[in-house]
């Protein structure tokens, strides 16, 4: 680990990480949601 940035040198609050947690769990359900669409309408996107 390099250079840390000071807010993750303190221990992050449970704001921040619950933050981080709904971030990643976004980001992991938008692919699918756009690969369901991809499915459902495969040739009108290209």
């Amino acid at each position: 680990r390099g250079k840390i940035l000071p807010k993750e040198t303190t221990r992050p609050s449970e704001e921040d990480y619950k933050t981080f947690y709904e971030t990643l769990l976004e980001s992991e359900q938008e692919p699918k949601s756009k690969h369901s669409h991809k499915l459902l309408l495969p040739r009108r996107h290209v």
